[in-house]
């Protein structure tokens, strides 16, 4: 399978196994044509919907009609590479790259160390400007509180407390979006009994990882 393919395959097979985040590596292909987002968020979910209807009407019945992203990810699959995600989907195993590479899971034993991380995490976004920058993407007038990127952690409790016109409790909303994202990641991420489990609140997690990465290399080749 060529490299472009397996980008295109892995892009395929994140809209279900992953938070849907856009894939950057998309972005640096050829010929690569995004729906553009329109004002209205709900007028835009439908006719993506309505356009993955014609291109892909397995995966449109698939998908809820309200989730946005998702719609999006599988019109972007089919734009890119001139094949649906339905395709992408019914392809051999060995060409699943979940299935054709190790995986190696950092999760921590203690979440009171989890919680504690998040939070040192936030307070570094507040301080390098986190409410500014979201200031400076308001004032361009072409973003708006629905969009995907507009919707991620940080910026979406920067951007409300904007429209509140109060900093007070931006630091909680965040905080807790973030600790809510990192128990969905966990959740998921506890659904693949293929994983090999590294605790990354233990001494030595990073040595740890590499040699698990490394061992999985070597019985492969």
């Amino acid at each position: 399978m060529a490299l472009r393919e397996r980008v295109i395959a892995a892009a395929a097979l994140d809209v279900f196994e992953g938070e849907p985040t856009v894939n950057p590596a998309l972005l640096t292909l050829p010929n690569v044509v995004l729906t553009p987002h329109i004002a209205s968020a709900s007028v835009a979910t439908r006719r993506a919907m309505a356009d993955l209807a014609r291109v892909d009407p397995h995966s449109a019945a698939r998908l809820s009609p309200g989730d946005a992203q998702r719609v999006q990810r599988a019109l972007e699959v089919w734009r890119i590479s001139g094949r649906t995600l339905t395709h992408w989907h019914a392809q051999p195993g060995p060409n699943r790259p979940s299935q054709s590479l190790p995986l190696v899971s950092l999760e921590p034993q203690d979440r009171s160390w989890l919680h504690a991380r998040i939070a040192t995490r936030f307070d570094a976004m507040l301080e390098a400007g986190l409410v500014a920058e979201t200031q400076a993407l308001r004032a361009r007038g072409d973003l708006h509180a629905a969009l995907p990127a507009m919707r991620c952690v940080g910026y979406r409790q920067a951007w409300a407390a904007l429209d509140a016109g109060t900093e007070q409790g931006l630091r909680d909303a965040g905080m807790a979006a973030t600790r809510q994202l990192a128990k969905r990641q966990l959740t998921w991420l506890r659904s693949m009994p293929s994983r090999t489990v590294v605790a990354c609140d233990a001494p030595g997690a990073l040595p740890r990882a590499l040699e698990a990465l490394h061992s999985a290399a070597r019985h492969r080749a």
